[in-house]
């Protein structure tokens, strides 16, 4: 099993997911909102 480094699990969201969620959500203030209530750490 492999394990990811959170700093590469992020670099790997930004690159491969972000531009996704914003076009998706209609843009920056939805995607801020969304990720609020999605993300933890």
């Amino acid at each position: 099993e492999d394990i990811v480094p959170l700093s590469h699990q992020i670099t790997n969201f930004q690159k491969a997911t972000l531009s996704d969620l914003r076009s998706q959500l209609n843009g920056s203030s939805e995607l801020s909102s969304y990720l609020s209530q999605s993300i933890f750490l």
